[in-house]
């Protein structure tokens, strides 16, 4: 009877101490400030940063009872000076009553100037903050990123939000918008060493525009690609899934013709020599014919037609991946089609022996480029 007693006293306070146990560092969510997009750029100051918090305003947003929108800001941007990212947040802990709350981010907006500079050592903090998302979108500002803040689209309670559903909706279907990268995929490239692109966003009078994107040499911003540049980028790293290609000049036809991407895939294969690597690029493209200027051409369901608009854009996609190669190659300097890891993949002997040479070796690979287009709808018009 004493050892069930015994048993039985342990199993009750267990249980107590489960019930009442509590987290030490709990913070109810009406303390909690809830950061919905982070700024960092390069501060007046030599040496420091401005870091922008734009925190959520429920009750603007949501309302009071939690049903509707309500009236006034819906975001508070508050921006802090200092040598480094956690001093800053520690700075704006000095000037609000809420604990900020990093969990729901969804971007973070890296002006041009710090960016120019070098990144790694201000990543490096969003990497140790556990509470912070690693999908968190990754955004270069064609200047501050603090003045993007300041603009309240139409369309969304906060720029944050804006940016984020811009990716989220559209990034896939228009070839303007560079290929997605988030804190995960830019931690890697940093880590790693390598070369990438990181879409830019740029300010309107009410609105802000993601269009071309920004090219790193390892963390530093080094230059720009411009909205058709990204599209040619997209061919080669098998990111292009929607968009469109104006041809014109083909034989019997007055005007351009626009055709519609609905379908891409990319296969590129590294052939790998001595001391040298080149890349056989096979690519095929589906879509259909969504404009055709001139109305008076007669047939555009013969297989004339059809066969000479498909050769057409096959010369277009085909020599649009070797102009960009070749920008990479001259101008850049830089490899931002993940080729290395393609490499990598294939030899990965050869490549961690000629690692540190890689940009060189990428500097003298010739690119062969196969393009197979079908038209699969050209329309109808009475």
């Amino acid at each position: 009877m004493k050892i069930r007693r015994k048993k039985a006293y342990l199993v009750t306070m267990v249980t107590v101490l489960i019930l009442f146990t509590g987290c030490w560092d709990r913070v109810e969510i009406e303390n909690r400030g809830f950061v919905l997009g982070i700024g960092l750029d390069k501060a007046e100051s030599e040496g420091k940063i401005a870091m922008t918090y734009q925190f959520a305003l429920p009750s603007a947003m949501f309302g009071a009872g939690g049903n509707g929108g309500g009236d006034g800001e819906k975001v508070w941007n508050v921006t802090s000076t200092s040598p480094s990212v956690i001093r800053a947040e520690k700075q704006i802990l000095t000037r609000m009553n809420r604990v900020p709350d990093l969990q729901h981010t969804q971007v973070l907006i890296i002006g041009e100037a710090l960016a120019e500079e070098g990144l790694y050592e201000y990543i490096d903090f969003f990497l140790r903050e556990i509470n912070i998302r690693r999908r968190m979108d990754v955004l270069i500002a064609e200047g501050k990123a603090e003045d993007l803040f300041d603009i309240a689209p139409l369309t969304a309670n906060s720029t944050a939000d804006y940016l984020s559903e811009i990716i989220m909706l559209n990034e896939k279907d228009v070839h303007r918008i560079s290929s997605e990268v988030d804190l995960l995929k830019m931690s890697k490239n940093l880590r790693r060493g390598t070369d990438f692109i990181v879409a830019k966003v740029a300010p309107g009078k009410k609105d802000i525009e993601m269009t071309g994107a920004g090219v790193f040499r390892k963390d530093q911003l080094i230059g720009y690609l411009d909205p058709e540049e990204v599209r040619k980028t997209k061919w080669l790293i098998d990111d292009i899934s929607q968009g469109t290609i104006v041809v014109e000049d083909i034989g019997g036809i007055q005007g351009h013709i626009v055709f519609e991407i609905s379908e891409g895939k990319t296969r590129v294969t590294p052939q790998i020599h001595d001391e040298s690597v080149d890349f056989d690029a096979v690519i095929r493209v589906e879509g259909d014919v969504a404009e055709l200027e001139d109305l008076d051409f007669p047939d555009t369901t013969s297989e004339e037609f059809i066969t000479a608009v498909e050769r057409k854009i096959e010369q277009e996609i085909k020599k649009e991946c070797e102009e960009i190669m070749k920008k990479a190659q001259e101008e850049f300097e830089a490899e931002f089609f993940n080729f290395g890891a393609l490499v990598k993949n294939y030899d990965r002997r050869w490549f961690e022996k000629h690692e540190a040479e890689w940009r060189k070796i990428f500097k003298k690979s010739r690119l062969s480029v196969k393009v197979n287009v079908d038209i699969r709808r050209v329309g109808l018009v009475d």
